[in-house]
């Protein structure tokens, strides 16, 4: 777990500046989300987890004005999130819970992916925004905590990757 978390810290640090500068920014571009959903045991050994069921939403544009600005989408602005003002892991995390409370209440159709055996689910073709990713329905075996992205993701010292790699956090 204690992995998992790191990894999704280290994830979220990109993130956590709302505008960034535009270096490697491409308009238009498309991306893709790699997501690894596997469970970390006390000895740091990893274990792939097979047929975890997330589902993907599209909260968030992107808006460029020379700066990259992730805008909630309209049918989610009423849930008061604002990208630009989340600065902690923390806001992070709250925000991905309020929003997936409110893609439920006003009914929106995500694209649910089950992990392989290697425990990966690929959203490929991708256009540039924030993403949500919930696990909807919950089989007992693991729960995943709701988690944002963007395509693309701000990597410190590198600029902009239109390939993000996530670990969901258990």
């Amino acid at each position: 777990k204690l992995l998992a978390f790191l990894g999704m810290f280290v994830m979220l640090t990109g993130c956590l500046a709302g505008t960034v500068q535009a270096g490697s920014y491409e308009a238009g571009k498309k991306g893709s989300l790699n997501l690894t959903v596997q469970q970390t045991d006390e000895d740091g050994k990893t274990t792939p987890l097979t047929g975890v069921k997330l589902e993907l939403y599209r909260v968030a544009d992107v808006e460029f004005d020379g700066n990259v600005h992730f805008v909630a989408d309209s049918a989610l602005q009423f849930t008061g999130v604002d990208f630009e003002n989340l600065k902690t892991a923390e806001d992070w995390y709250s925000a991905a819970e309020t929003l997936s409370a409110a893609v439920k209440k006003i009914g929106l159709t995500g694209i649910e992916k089950q992990s392989d055996a290697q425990g990966k689910i690929v959203y490929s073709n991708q256009q540039e925004g924030m993403y949500l990713i919930v696990q909807d329905n919950r089989d007992g075996k693991v729960s995943v905590s709701p988690m944002l992205l963007s395509v693309p993701f701000a990597e410190e010292g590198t600029g902009w990757t239109y390939d993000v790699q996530a670990y969901p956090k258990l």
